[in-house]
């Protein structure tokens, strides 16, 4: 197994880890139930990709020969599916919790979910090895990636659970999240680098801005 491979399973889940081991020193004696479950769910949640990816397949729809169908592709087949999936299981399992209060929850549950979906959709790459996805550029972006559209999707369900009509909001968290990630597909796809490290560096931007605009909001309502 070489270092791609290694780094392409090890990224997923060990961003999870360290983020449950800052949440275990800040918060002792906290509950962290609902965060290992819809991480769990996250993993399963695959099952739903492999569905949908086969029926992609037998339309045709992954045959790539033009730019409108690589842009299709990117932003509906892949980016949209995806999103959505972590979108279900965060309106489901999460929005009217009782542990889900401020907009920080949000991003927390949020990066958990897509964690665990990035954990199990790693191994389903390797077996699967789409012809037109280098490996090793998954392997070492993919982590920051899903990160940085985890950010986006929980900072704006955050924002809805304290608000009467939360419905923009929410849209406004799936829509940020399908562009995000329908650019690093686009990206991927094209194999072009350097737009996908400048694509990456900008997400960084924007998720490190929604994250300190989360603890500010915390420390208000506090």
């Amino acid at each position: 197994m070489d270092a791609c491979t290694v780094l392409q399973f090890a990224v997923a889940p060990a961003t999870f880890m360290l983020l449950f081991l800052f949440l275990k020193s800040k918060y002792l004696h906290g509950d962290f139930s609902l965060f290992f479950r819809v991480y769990l769910i996250g993993l399963l949640s695959v099952a739903l990709i492999l569905v949908a990816d086969r029926l992609i397949r037998l339309a045709g729809l992954d045959n790539l020969h033009s730019f409108h169908r690589t842009l299709f592709y990117a932003f509906i087949l892949t980016a949209g599916l995806f999103q959505l999936v972590i979108f279900a299981i965060m309106r489901i399992f999460v929005y009217r919790n009782r542990r889900f209060v401020n907009v920080s929850d949000g991003i927390v549950y949020a990066l958990a979910v897509s964690l665990g979906f990035a954990t199990s959709y790693a191994v389903y790459v390797y077996f699967a090895k789409p012809a037109f996805i280098d490996p090793c550029t998954y392997a070492w972006s993919s982590g920051p990636a899903v990160t940085c559209f985890a950010t986006m999707m929980g900072f704006f369900f955050g924002m809805a659970r304290n608000r009467r009509n939360s419905f923009i909001d929410l849209l406004t968290g799936l829509g940020a999240a399908i562009i995000l990630n329908g650019v690093y597909r686009f990206c991927l796809l094209y194999q072009d680098k350097t737009m996908l490290l400048l694509s990456l560096i900008a997400m960084t931007i924007i998720a490190l801005v929604l994250i300190v605009k989360a603890i500010r909001s915390g420390e208000q309502s506090a």
